[in-house]
């Protein structure tokens, strides 16, 4: 996180020197000979002066205004001293006293998840320096679990107003076969402060294992800059030997202030589940793959590559959701589900429609996405022939545009305020993608000012076209601002 350029103001323009002897002119000399003479001014006569005699305090006024003199530095000299003691007490307690007892007067006990069982912990004892540092923390000290990868559940926690930074989730070809890793590395300025906080591994009775940061709550009515920590968590999972993927049964975060990372694994681990949950910071996906998953925070924004087979939520507030997401439909008829939620942020959307039949057709698919005073684009760059698409897409305020792909067939609905355009647009020289030869048919059932009802199908010479329980179903809604959907 270059200090600007030292500049100095700039030198505004110079009065000119008027008694510089090159531009002075020679004033005139006057000669005596001509001056006309005047007559002596008399001075003027001088005054009496006058003398103002003050008559000398007596003895007992100046004792009483010594007196006073000495009260009143005496009282100010008290106040002086006791600030002082004040403020060197304070600083001593709160800089410089190491608590020895957290569950003392300094410190409040942990509260611990009451679901958990402690394995092991590192506190004051068990720190290792480490030589990574984070802007401008002066000091950093790490520790590391290893747990079995193949846990019911595998998890990552973080408790307590001091417990915030930035997990990573990588793999390593270094990393040990069926070892999950995790590496916990904390910035800080005071030792004690960082001894007041307790990293454990931890399990519950379903089987999960994890590791969590817990810290008490803070005992002082203000937390100076000295007085923070910044925990960096890397989780590195094995990489397989050979071209198959690590699977990983349940995988779930909980870290509010945490930003969250996670790196390019789609090729290489599958999650059956996945829960990423934060507050107040980024969820940032390189590329994942999961039966299911749900990815949420809030006042963060969410980006990355997602593809799942059953269901994916993505979920934040007052924040954008910027994904690339793709959705298959497996050989046991899956179906899967998108749901994208955000407001006051523009959600933006490309997603691939895929299917694993062996004719390469069909799939049913479902998408909802939604957001509030900020423009929405949606888009499906593939879609298999003959597939089944559900598309709710909502906002208010802001535009909202979907790019159908030409497979798609079924019911179009557009609405917004009457006084904007609720516009459909088709083209009509794309060819048929089931290479068939069929011609597009669209039926515009209802068209008025920010409203527009209608269906598009693909029909062959005969004008015959797909089973209507087959349709797909497309609603986009706006308010006080245009709708488009191409197809």
């Amino acid at each position: 996180m270059s200090a600007p350029n030292d500049t100095k103001s700039p030198q505004g323009p110079q009065a000119p020197n008027m008694f510089d002897a090159q531009s002075t002119q020679q004033l005139p000399s006057y000669n005596p000979y001509y001056s006309q003479q005047y007559p002596q001014v008399q001075p003027y006569p001088v005054g009496q002066g006058h003398t103002l005699v003050a008559s000398r305090p007596s003895p007992a006024r100046r004792f009483l205004r010594a007196l006073a003199f000495a009260v009143f530095t005496w009282v100010l000299l008290g106040l002086f001293t006791r600030t002082f003691v004040g403020m060197v007490h304070w600083r001593h307690k709160h800089h410089h006293h190491h608590p020895s007892n957290r569950e003392g007067d300094d410190w409040p006990p942990i509260r611990f998840p009451p679901d958990i069982e402690l394995d092991q912990c590192v506190s004051k004892t068990g720190w290792t320096e480490s030589d990574k540092s984070w802007h401008s923390f002066p000091y950093s000290s790490e520790t590391s679990f290893d747990l079995p990868v193949d846990a019911t559940t595998l998890s990552l926690l973080a408790q307590g107003p001091a417990s915030a930074g930035e997990a990573t989730i990588v793999t390593s070809p270094d990393q040990e076969e069926g070892i999950v890793t995790y590496r916990v590395i904390v910035h800080y300025y005071r030792e004690y402060i960082r001894d007041a906080a307790d990293v454990c591994s931890f399990n519950r009775q379903n089987g999960e294992k994890g590791v969590g940061i817990f810290n008490p709550e803070w005992p002082y009515k203000r937390r100076q800059r000295e007085e923070f920590l910044f925990f960096e968590t890397f989780v590195i999972l094995p990489e397989p030997k050979d071209d198959t993927r690590l699977f990983i049964n349940n995988f779930v975060t909980d870290v509010p202030n945490t930003r969250q990372r996670v790196g390019d694994l789609f090729s290489k681990v599958l999650f059956d589940k996945i829960l990423l949950h934060g507050s107040n910071m980024p969820i940032e996906v390189a590329s994942l793959a999961a039966t299911s998953g749900t990815i949420k925070t809030s006042n963060g924004p969410i980006k990355g590559v997602f593809n799942t087979t059953r269901s994916l939520k993505l979920i934040t507030s007052n924040s954008p959701i910027e994904a690339h997401v793709g959705l298959t439909d497996d050989k046991d008829g899956s179906s899967p589900e998108l749901v994208a939620d955000t407001s006051n942020s523009r959600l933006d959307l490309t997603i691939s429609l895929l299917t694993e039949s062996e004719s390469g057709t069909g799939g049913v698919y479902t998408v909802n996405g939604h957001t509030n005073n900020s423009p929405l684009r949606i888009s499906f760059p593939t879609a298999p022939v003959e597939s089944r698409l559900a598309l709710t897409a909502t906002t208010n305020n802001s535009p909202a545009t979907v790019e159908l792909h030409p497979t798609y067939e079924g019911t179009v609905s557009i609405s917004t305020s009457s006084w904007f355009a609720a516009e459909f647009r088709w083209d009509g020289d794309v060819e048929d993608p089931s290479g068939k030869g069929r011609h597009r048919l669209v039926d515009a059932s209802s068209r008025r000012r920010g409203v527009f009802e209608g269906a598009i199908h693909w029909v062959d010479g005969s004008g015959r076209k797909r089973d209507p329980a087959t349709d797909g179903r497309v609603a986009v809604h706006s308010s006080n601002s245009p709708v488009r959907v191409h197809v």
